[in-house]
């Protein structure tokens, strides 16, 4: 079983299980997890100009805990996740303005042409790094000339790769510069870089910060 299957199994349990909340934090309630759904999606909105009337695509949706509030200020979302399951979540929500689509974004089956930005959290690191490097690729081939990409790749001194289905990949600056430019992106600004190497008890002070992506012209 590859490491993009086992990704989908987990998440399709979590997801069949109907406890997303405990697993992002198991003492949360469920408004609490919507709540940290909608703040994440107004920190994406503050990055990017007025989408009113732009197409976004949402990297590893799970069950709409950010999309449904990006919703209100979007004209088009594609919500992507590697999950099924997780995608029928999405559905139920019933939001008019979103597309669900089943990809795990290594590879482009053509569904979704071009779009005005990319927006993901807590999704890309989970995967190994080949994968990372591909996911990075179809970014910059679906992102338009001015567009923008969001995500919240942990960047240390020491990379480590993941081991579990679950885990956490890190990249050094070297790294992800290097994903960056095979893909024909750049970063925005001053990487948030970590010192030492990610451990449970070392997630550093830029962790979880945002990168904003740019396509080279």
């Amino acid at each position: 079983m590859s490491h993009l299957d086992k990704l989908e199994q987990n998440w399709s349990n979590i997801a069949r299980s109907g406890e997303a909340a405990k697993h992002i934090r198991p003492s949360q309630s469920e408004e609490e997890y919507w709540e940290s759904g909608a703040i994440t999606a107004r920190m994406f909105l503050e990055l990017l100009p007025d989408m009113s009337d732009k197409v976004v695509l949402e990297f590893g949706c799970g069950n709409g805990r950010i999309t449904k509030e990006l919703a209100k200020y979007i004209h088009l979302i594609y919500a992507v996740d590697i999950s099924m399951d997780m995608l029928d979540a999405v559905e139920a929500l019933n939001l008019a303005n979103v597309i669900t689509h089943h990809s795990d974004c290594t590879t482009h089956d053509g569904r979704i042409t071009t779009v005005d930005a990319i927006v993901t959290q807590c999704v890309l690191f989970h995967n190994i790094k080949a994968d990372i490097a591909k996911i990075l690729t179809q970014f910059g081939r679906l992102i338009c000339p001015n567009g923008s990409i969001i995500i919240d790749q942990p960047i240390f001194e020491e990379s480590a790769e993941t081991e579990t289905h679950i885990g956490i990949t890190t990249l050094t600056p070297a790294e992800f510069v290097s994903m960056l430019e095979a893909a024909n992106l750049y970063h925005v600004g001053p990487l948030p870089v970590n010192p030492g190497k990610f451990s449970y008890e070392n997630f550093g002070p830029n962790y979880s910060k945002l990168i904003v992506l740019k396509r080279k012209r």
